[in-house]
């Protein structure tokens, strides 16, 4: 029962074309050999299906697994690519050239990424 019920899911996703860039080469191999192992065994139903899902996989246009809270997770990850670029500037770096008005080459070399010193809690 539960492997039917996959199988299913499985199906409507393929005939739905819910299948990502990354997936679609290892699907399509799989796919491949299940109908090669079929047409050994001449199981012919068997292989229409899986032809079937073939066309359905190549025909597939892009699709985008959808991610819960994407703007978050990428706000986040400009504000880690931002330390990373103060991780690896010296330390006499935040001190050159900084006034109030100015707050130093590190930080204008990682302000383009989303970085802002409040958010990073750097003084």
């Amino acid at each position: 029962e539960k492997v039917q019920t996959l199988n299913t899911l499985v199906q409507t996703m393929l005939e739905e074309g819910q299948i990502s860039e990354d997936e679609k080469p290892s699907v399509l191999e799989n796919l491949r050999k299940r109908r090669d192992a079929a047409k050994a065994a001449d199981k012919v139903k068997l292989c229409e299906k899986l032809d079937r899902h073939m066309d359905c996989v190549v025909k597939a246009k892009l699709w985008i697994l959808p991610i819960p809270n994407v703007e978050e997770i990428n706000l986040l990850h400009k504000s880690l690519e931002c330390i990373t670029i103060l991780e690896k500037t010296p330390t006499q770096e935040f001190h050159r050239r900084r006034t109030p008005g100015n707050k130093g080459e590190a930080f204008r070399r990682c302000s383009h990424k989303g970085c802002r010193e409040k958010e990073l809690h750097v003084v």
